[in-house]
This record gives structure tokens, sequence and C-alpha cells, in this order.
């Protein structure tokens, strides 16, 4: 099949053409756009036409305009090249025009399928003068784009031709190849999918969710820490003595603060006075690790303990000579033996449990003991005071001896322990006749 000079030329116009002039854009356009589709292929005259019947080149163009991505109108014109068998075999012109209605189908696609449907005419154009001659035609046909770019596509038609106005229905068939070109309209921008937005982080503000003591406490000891606990962990370099006051009326208790993560706490540097209510602010100027500050400040109150009168105890151990054995330096029975130690054991364990306690102990014969018995009476009172501080690790200095006649209130204190005692049945006057070792709490 011979292609003419011609044709090639034109097809090279175009692709210059669109190489030049033409923008890339996202898909198929929509409306107002145009078409333009030169194209190359074949045309068969089917049945006697006086026609050579075989398929004749067949070349031309089709503009069209579009009124969305999926519909479009184009009028189309072509040369079909043949010869006539009435003429000679003479070469002739034959001319095929018309207009269609395309429908496209996935406009987004890289292959677009469509279909044709229109009609148009004929027309030979006879050698040598011969009255040139027309027929209408309807044509119908399938077709499809393969995209080269957002606005250049390869182009493929077949279309059915049936000729009006003959004695007899002929019908001829072509079958092009080309390329099509969009020219202007409204593009479909892509919808470029967003990356969800990062939410925004959460800002929480500090909020104190727990005290010690609770607000509103009674009895408070003298002695503790006060405490908040936030809901949140704080910024260490906002908990100042500004921001966190504990106070009684107006009097500012002095103390040190210390913070770990979302714990304040205030240790007083004295003991906290009795029956006083306390009032500690947690102030705006605290803020948490992220910043932002308390909304308001936060108080809470408690009351301290009243004081409690303490009263003397005075606990009796009666240690006679069966619970001492024999020092052989001063010849005396002034060491603890066994038995001795373990009737103290029961008072170690309560001085173990208040290492506060000051203990008198009181070396104690009666009041008509002789000058001798007195000073037995004090070594077996240094002899206990030694054996407490080695079991009970108590502070020497809370241990003190005494003697009878060297303390006025502690004679009138053991004379009448004394009293009491001897009122006792005999067996018991019997046990306490010997030397013996009291103890007296006097301070807790």
């Amino acid at each position: 099949m011979k292609i003419t000079k011609r044709v090639l030329l034109f097809f090279m116009c175009i692709l210059i053409s669109f190489k030049v002039f033409t923008p890339a854009f996202a898909d198929y356009p929509s409306r107002s756009s145009l078409t333009l589709s030169p194209f190359f292929g074949g045309y068969l005259f089917n049945k006697e036409q006086h026609l050579q019947n075989n398929v004749r080149p067949f070349y031309g163009l089709r503009v069209g305009g579009n009124f969305s991505q999926n519909l479009g109108i184009e009028a189309m014109f072509g040369n079909i090249d043949s010869t006539s068998s009435d003429f000679g075999n003479q070469e002739i012109n034959i001319f095929r025009y018309g207009l269609e209605a395309i429908i496209r189908f996935m406009p987004n696609k890289p292959f677009m399928p469509f279909i044709a449907l229109g009609g148009g005419g004929i027309t030979y154009d006879n050698p040598n003068g011969i009255e040139n001659r027309s027929k209408g035609l309807v044509d119908y046909g399938v077709g499809f784009l393969v995209g080269l770019s957002d606005r250049a596509y390869i182009r493929t038609d077949l279309r059915h031709i049936v000729l009006m106005n003959t004695d007899e229905d002929k019908d001829n068939f072509e079958g092009t190849f080309g390329l099509a070109f969009v020219l202007g309209g409204d593009k479909k921008v892509e919808e470029k999918k967003e990356a969800p937005a990062t939410p925004a982080p959460v800002v929480v503000a500090p909020d104190v969710v727990s005290t010690h003591p609770s607000n509103g406490t009674k009895g408070v000891g003298t002695n503790i820490s006060i405490s908040a606990n936030f809901n949140v962990a704080l910024d260490p370099t906002s908990v100042t003595p500004q921001t966190f006051v504990l106070k009684h009326g107006t009097i500012l208790v002095p103390g040190t603060l210390a913070s770990s993560a979302e714990t304040i706490t205030f240790t007083p540097n004295q003991e906290l006075n009795h029956n006083t209510t306390y009032i500690a602010t947690a102030t705006i100027g605290i803020q948490g690790i992220n910043g932002v500050p308390l909304e308001k400040d936060y108080q809470w109150s408690f009351t301290t303990s009243a004081i409690v009168e303490k009263k003397s105890e005075v606990a009796l151990v009666l240690l006679d000579d069966a619970y001492f054995s024999l020092d052989k330096s001063s010849r005396t029975k002034s060491l603890l033996n066994k038995k001795g130690k373990n009737i103290l054991k029961n008072n170690i364990q309560i001085m173990k449990d208040n290492p506060q306690v000051k203990i008198n102990i009181i070396g104690y014969t009666s009041s008509k003991g002789t000058k001798n018995l007195r000073k037995l009476s004090i070594k077996r009172a240094n002899a206990v005071r030694n054996y407490l501080v080695e079991e009970s690790g108590i502070s020497q200095q809370n241990l003190i001896t005494t003697m009878e006649n060297e303390q006025g209130s502690s004679r009138e204190f053991f004379d009448k322990v004394d009293s009491e005692l001897n009122t006792k049945d005999t067996k018991e006057s019997t046990k306490i006749k010997g030397k013996k070792i009291l103890f007296q709490i006097t301070e807790k």
C-alpha cells in the first residue's frame, strides 16, 4: 500500500505542532475542549460500485468538541484513492465526510474504549469532466484511545458504512489508525490524598489529685511532711517557696521543698504547733513539664492534734539477792546473774520500741538502810544500767542511777512505794525486805 508524500508530510506537521504547543494535564479534559485527530488507514468498497473491490488508502482528519469526559461530537473529512472500472481504470478521488457522536468509557484510564454513531456523505470526483456524484450514508462503529500523555493518545477506529440513495443496499467498511490531541477546555485535577493530619497534642494543665494530710483532716501529728500529688509531671524549677506555701493564720511556716515527677513534698523546719489549723497552697506559678501552669490556686487545710498531758509511769522491778552474783573485786553480790538479766528483758523491748524514754534507776534499800547497804544498792543500779544500755541500744544519757537519799523527790516516791509494798501479804513483804532496784519512767 503506497503512501503519498503529502500524507507523510501532513502527519509530521501534526506531530511537530503537538510537541511544541500541547501542555500536559492530569487526565482526559472534560467540557469545552477540542480534539484534533489525523488518521490513516484503509477503505473497503463492498459489492459492485464500479470501483476496485479491495482496500484502498484512506487518510484525513477528525475535529471535535467535548461536552464532558465521556461525551463528544466530531466532524471528519477523508480522502480515498481509488480507480474506476468504468473509465479504463482511471484514478479518481473519493471524499468521505460526516458528523459523529462519540461516547467514551473509562476516561481516566490509560485505555479508553468508545463507540461512534453518525452520518454524512461520500462524493466521487470523476475524471475527464464526467459529472461528479454524491451519496448519503450512515455509519457506526467502535474505537479506542491509548494514552501517551495527559493530552495525546493513539487512536484506532472501525466503521461500518451504509450508503443511501442507491438501488440496492451497499455497505462499506473503514479502519483507521492515528493520533488524537486534546486542546483547551477544563481538566479534572486529580485529588491528592493528603496524609492524615497529625492531631495536635492535648495540652493538660496540672491539677492536684490528692494531698497528705487530706483536706479537713483533724488530729494530725505535729511531726509530719505535707505533700500534694498532681495529674502530670511537674517542672521542678517552678516549685519554689513562693509557689508552694504553708501557713497558720498569716504566719508563714519555714521548711524544705522537694519535687519528684508528679509529687511536691514540704517538710517543716520544726514541729508544728498543737491544736492549730494550717492552710497549704499550691499556686498558679507551678507548671507542668509541658510549660502549662495550674489554672488556679489550690488550697487545703488540716488541724493538728491537741496537747496530751504526759503522766509519769512507774515500772517496778524487784531484784533481790537472788538476781545478783558475787563481784570478786568488791566481794559483794553486785553483778547481774542470768536470772536477773531475764527479768529485765521485758523492759528492754519497751525501751527498743521507745528509744526516747528517760529512766531513773534507783538503788533502794528502805529508809532505814545502812551506809554499806546503800553503796551496794548503787552498784547494783549501775549494773542494771550497763546491761540495759548494752542490750537495748538506748543512749546512756537516758538512764540515770541515783540513791534514794540523793533526791528528795525520789525518797518521797520510794517511801510511798515501800509503804504500799509492806501492806501486801507476808510472802510479798518478805521478797522486798532485801535490796531492790526500781525504775521510774520520768519522760517519754
